[in-house]
C-alpha cells in the first residue's frame, strides 16, 4: 500500500491538474466569449456606419432635388425675362421674395464630397451646367441694361443649357441611387 505521504503527493497532483484544467477551460470560455463580443460590437458598429450613411444619402438626395428645382424655377423666370412676358426687376423681386426659403446649398455640397466622393464627376456636371446657366443670366442681365429688350438668343441658350442641368441631374441621383443598392 502507498504511504500516506504518496498519497498526499497524488492528492496535490490531482488538485493541481484539476485546478489546471479549470483554469484552462475558463480561459478558453472567456476567450471565446471576448471573440464573440468584439464580433457583436464591430457587427454593430458597421451597421450604425451603414445607417449614417444611408441617412445622408436620403438627406443629399432630398437637398439636390431641393436645390435642382430651386435652379430651374429661377432659370424659367429669366427666361421670361428673356422672352418679353416679365421684366428684370419683376423677375428679381419674385427670386429675392422666394430666397428667404431655409435651404442650405453648402450642406448639399458638404454632404456630397465628404460622404460619397465617388460621385464627385456626375456633382461637377451638375454644378457645371448650372455655371453655365449663370453665365447666361449674367449676360441677359448686362445685355437688358444697355437695352431693357428681350433677348431670344438667350432665352434658347438657357433651354438647351437647363436641358443639359436636368440630364447631369438625373445621371447624377442615378450615382446616388447606386449608393442605395450597396448598403
Amino acid at each position: 500500500m502507498l504511504s500516506s505521504l504518496s498519497q498526499g503527493v497524488i492528492l496535490i497532483i490531482i488538485a493541481l491538474t484539476s485546478g489546471g484544467f479549470a483554469l484552462l477551460g475558463s480561459w478558453l470560455s472567456s476567450r471565446s466569449s471576448y471573440r464573440q463580443q468584439h464580433a457583436r460590437f464591430d457587427h454593430e458598429k458597421l451597421m450604425r456606419q451603414q445607417e449614417l450613411r444611408l441617412a445622408h444619402l436620403e438627406e443629399l438626395y432630398s437637398l439636390a432635388e431641393k436645390w435642382a428645382n430651386l435652379v430651374v424655377c429661377d432659370g424659367l423666370l429669366y427666361q421670361k425675362a428673356m422672352d418679353g412676358e416679365l421684366s428684370y426687376n419683376q423677375v428679381l423681386d419674385i427670386i429675392i421674395n422666394r430666397s428667404n426659403s431655409n435651404f442650405d446649398a453648402c450642406r448639399m455640397i458638404t454632404l456630397a464630397q465628404l460622404y460619397f466622393p465617388e460621385s464627385h464627376q456626375a456633382l461637377t456636371r451638375v454644378l457645371q451646367a448650372r455655371d453655365d446657366a449663370a453665365k447666361i443670366q449674367k449676360s441677359f442681365k448686362e445685355r437688358y441694361k444697355q437695352d431693357g429688350r428681350p433677348s431670344k438668343k438667350h432665352s434658347n441658350q438657357l433651354t438647351n443649357v437647363l436641358g443639359e442641368f436636368d440630364d447631369a441631374l438625373e445621371h447624377y441621383k442615378k450615382e446616388l441611387a447606386k449608393y442605395a443598392m450597396q448598403i
